[in-house]
């Protein structure tokens, strides 16, 4: 059974959080982010020692790449994705890149 969300103009929100201490920095994803699209990441904000803990504060499945999303070889994880460009939104929503 899916958890009732209240939705806004369609969509369900969620939060990504990002803690620092020292040199030390983690971003928490509400979801399960594959690992390329997690170096993708790493990558756009220089940051290869990023940690990303999955699963904070919301359960919204699987975040995938867009061209991942749309692959058959990733048919589970896309039936059990909030959308197709889950992992799109949530990247962009860490590094502030669209």
């Amino acid at each position: 059974m899916a958890l009732q969300r209240q939705l806004y103009a369609g969509a369900a929100r969620s939060t990504v959080g990002w803690l620092r201490l020292g040199d030390f920095a983690a971003v928490a994803v509400p979801g399960e982010m594959e690992p390329a699209l997690a170096e993708r990441v790493r990558a756009e904000l220089h940051r290869p020692d990023l940690v990303l803990f999955g699963l904070c504060d919301d359960e919204l499945g699987y975040l995938l790449r867009e061209q991942d999303a749309r692959d058959p070889e990733f048919a589970y994880e896309r039936s059990m994705s909030a959308c197709l460009r889950a992992g799109e939104i949530g990247r962009a929503a860490i590094t502030g890149r669209p």
